[in-house]
């Protein structure tokens, strides 16, 4: 019986510290705001290198000097 009280308590207490990582952690890491002038882009390393001009006019709007 106090042994399934504990396991009850460690899966409480896991689910409760990943929720706060979650809900702590979301706000810092899906930040996504554009800028006016961007100097530079960043992108994925997964990213093929013929989608590197589609991803820079998309973004910048115009092309840019290599």
């Amino acid at each position: 019986m106090c042994l399934t009280l504990y396991r009850f308590l460690l899966a409480l207490g896991m689910l409760a510290a990943g929720l706060v990582f979650v809900l702590g952690v979301h706000p810092f890491l899906a930040v996504s705001e554009r800028v006016d002038e961007p100097d530079l882009l960043v992108v994925e390393g997964w990213m093929a290198d013929y989608n590197l001009p589609i991803g820079r006019k998309r973004t910048c709007g115009r092309s840019r000097p290599k």
